[in-house]
């Protein structure tokens, strides 16, 4: 298990925002922080000296302790598509019974040439077999039937330009393009490869997708309670807008 940038997940109720696991990985040892966890890194650093040593450590050190989950940014790719789906749906873009996308392996967006996963092309689709094969030309044409204007506008209404607001030190917010993006970014944005997220946004941005459309703020802590047992803050659920229809 080899990971280049590291591993995340989490596991978050939709309807609520309680996240009830989230975990990164290499992680390192709570009862020993400042040990290099990752043994790859450990090798590496031993053999070093001076100040190279004290640089790479440092560093090394660093990035063990960041939680990937909400402090790291990232291309989201073919997930994404659930987003662009939820919109064009909202948008009624979407035809299931008519609608058809045709692949030929690849889409020319001006002066682009945008690849599919499957370079001899999925042929003629309806949505649901399109969703099925992840297939990117079906998909860089409906976030083109949204337009830029709009599809901006459900990028940004599901969260995805802000940070979420969790309860925890460090989150980060995402690099993207605003509304006077160009073709090729609106195709490439469809598919999740131009803007960089958190992975808490993008689970936060899902649970919209799935909870009848509401976007809510993510939380770690249920409730505190004093020595005595008695509660003294409970975190409730916070709806920010509802971002697309039930």
């Amino acid at each position: 298990f080899n990971v280049r940038e590291r591993a995340c997940g989490i596991i978050m109720n939709p309807k609520t925002g309680a996240i009830y696991a989230m975990a990164t990985y290499p992680s390192f040892d709570l009862n020993n922080p400042s040990e290099i966890y990752d043994e790859k890194t450990a090798k590496e650093l031993a053999l070093l000296t001076g100040q190279d040593y004290t640089d790479a450590y440092l560093a090394a050190r660093e990035l063990q302790w960041k939680n990937k989950a909400i402090s790291e940014i990232y291309y989201p790719g073919s997930v994404f598509k659930v987003i662009t789906s939820a919109s064009a749906f909202d948008e009624k873009l979407i035809d299931l019974k008519a609608g058809m996308y045709e692949c030929y392996g690849y889409l020319q967006v001006v002066d682009a040439k945008i690849q599919c996963s499957n370079r001899g092309g999925h042929g003629v689709q309806n949505f649901t077999t399109a969703l099925t094969n992840s297939c990117n030309p079906a998909f860089m044409k409906i976030g083109m039937s949204l337009g830029t204007e709009r599809f901006y506008q459900y990028f940004d209404g599901f969260g995805l330009t802000a940070k979420t607001g969790i309860d925890l030190p460090g989150e980060s917010n995402s690099i993207h393009i605003n509304e006077n993006m160009s073709k090729v970014d609106l195709a490439s944005s469809s598919i999740g490869q131009a803007n960089k997220i958190t992975p808490i946004q993008m689970i936060t941005g899902y649970a919209a997708a799935v909870n009848g459309g509401y976007l809510v703020t993510p939380y770690v802590v249920d409730r505190v309670e004093d020595e005595d047992g008695n509660i003294v803050f409970q975190n409730e659920t916070v709806i920010k807008r509802q971002v697309v229809s039930e």
